[in-house]
């Protein structure tokens, strides 16, 4: 998953401690559900996160890759396509 995140040049992983808390994977399905605004993914961190919705914003600011996601249980999933601003 972090090899993905990567490979899209997304840096949430290292704001965020635990990609798999409960912030993390709000995040990762709005991203597989086909969100890619990262001020609206920014929006689903939890208000006890230390990182501010600004800096999670920038760290989700990623490039277009081609080829597919793949969501933890295996299925394809659309490629990310945000872009910098």
């Amino acid at each position: 998953m972090q090899k993905a995140l990567t490979q899209m040049n997304l840096q949430v992983h290292h704001v965020l401690s635990d990609i798999t808390g409960q912030s993390g994977l709000a995040i990762l399905d709005a991203i597989l559900a086909g969100e890619r605004n990262p001020a609206v993914l920014a929006q689903l961190r939890h208000a006890r996160v230390q990182a501010s919705e600004e800096i999670i914003t920038k760290s989700l600011v990623g490039e277009t890759i081609s080829g597919n996601i793949y969501s933890p249980c295996g299925s394809p999933c659309r490629p990310i396509v945000t872009t910098k601003a």
